[in-house]
């Protein structure tokens, strides 16, 4: 047992530490468990390294005048893990399509697979539970920000994104995202039965990281349809089908304004297309919302630029051509550039979805690029 006296907080050698702390080395940087006797109240702590250590106070013990009884042992990620208060994460701002809350309900490790288990209200897609397969990191950390475990979770395209849980041992806990400014708080999340969507926030602005589980080609049906119709007189005729939207959810976002569903499901279509139609393999949905290559093979020979249009001016008859024209010349374009920046690029795809405004079905036109000069000229073909 540890003593500090009158009042305040006193340092601690590490010698003693050493002595008491079963495992703690003086001069090795550990994460600590600190159990305040009186209250039972437990604060997570960090020796640096050095002769001596001064232990962390929750507030509400910080102005007590009496002698404080502390015990001490190494932070564990098993006792990280069971301390965690599972702290709601509430909708607040009311963002379309999330869930009102979430929150994490139990949590599991073996070795260094994770699992986190979550409570979302109201189900998704019937979705109310899930649960997160991860690999943690070997230990415990700290920051400025407090103690975290870390640990990484990589979707159905084997790409890995990072995250943090937060917590002192005495208050709240909390998610956190790496993203290209650093790690960001996580304001909310979901899980749709296909994606796990990760929203942080910053100040007034949310962002919106979206890891797929299971492949999304399934949430559409392809079926081919007549050319002529869509036909711009440009050009070799391209491919069309009717697309057949199977969810709730997705024709919930079909029928909004969002433009960032609107990308999204662009990019979902574009990659049923290019799985069950174009007989690509290894494709990779990329973040609409980024920039650069919707989609591509992981081999880079073949990029996919996708778009889906909904507002019905210009996809009235009259205009439906011209519509089609501009869009899919803006496509290729953005092609010429994924040529220019990708060196194994041989061919590209530019697939354009649009909402019929006469009777709300779904048809994609399928326009094949070929990369004739890398990246100077390109070839228009019919996409067979």
């Amino acid at each position: 047992m540890l003593r500090a006296e009158d009042g305040r907080l006193h340092r601690i050698r590490a010698a003693v530490l050493e002595e008491k702390v079963g495992g703690f080395k003086v001069g090795q940087p550990a994460s600590l468990s600190v159990t305040y006797a009186g209250s039972g109240t437990i604060v997570y702590s960090y020796y640096k390294g050095g002769s001596l250590w001064l232990p962390a106070c929750p507030p509400e013990l910080s102005m007590l005048r009496h002698e404080q009884t502390i015990s001490v042992r190494l932070l564990s990620r098993e006792e990280f893990l069971v301390n965690l208060t599972g702290t709601p994460m509430m909708n607040e701002a009311g963002l379309k399509w999330m869930p009102a809350g979430v929150v994490m309900v139990g949590s599991s490790l073996s070795g260094n697979i994770l699992r986190l288990k979550f409570f979302q209200y109201p189900p998704i897609e019937d979705v109310g539970q899930f649960t997160l397969t991860c690999t943690a990191s070997k230990s415990v950390g700290w920051n400025a920000d407090g103690t975290f475990l870390q640990f990484q979770i990589s979707d159905m395209f084997n790409r890995p994104r990072i995250l943090r849980i937060y917590h002192r041992g005495y208050n709240n806990d909390w998610l956190s995202l790496q993203g290209s400014m650093g790690f960001e708080r996580v304001y909310l999340m979901s899980f749709d039965g296909f994606r796990l969507r990760l929203v942080t926030r910053a100040g007034t602005e949310f962002s919106a990281a979206t890891l797929y589980t299971r492949t999304p080609s399934t949430m559409y049906v392809i079926d081919s349809a007549q050319p002529q119709d869509f036909d711009t007189g440009v050009g070799p005729a391209p491919q069309v089908v009717q697309v057949t939207v199977r969810r709730r959810l997705e024709s919930a976002m079909l029928q909004s304004v969002a433009t960032y569903a609107h990308g999204r499901l662009g990019a979902e279509i574009a990659y049923a297309i290019a799985v069950t139609k174009l007989g690509l393999r290894d494709v990779v949905l990329f973040e609409p919302s980024i920039g650069g290559k919707d989609l591509y093979t992981k081999d880079g020979v073949v990029m996919i630029q996708a778009r889906l249009l909904t507002e019905p001016g210009p996809l009235q008859h009259d205009r439906l051509r011209r519509t089609i024209r501009n869009q899919v010349a803006q496509l290729i374009r953005k092609l010429e550039q994924d040529f220019i920046h990708n060196a194994d690029a041989k061919m590209g795809y530019a697939i354009l979805s649009f909402l019929d405004p006469r009777d709300g079905s779904v048809f994609a036109t399928i326009w094949k690029i070929s990369n004739t000069q890398a990246g100077v000229g390109y070839c228009m073909h019919a996409a067979l």
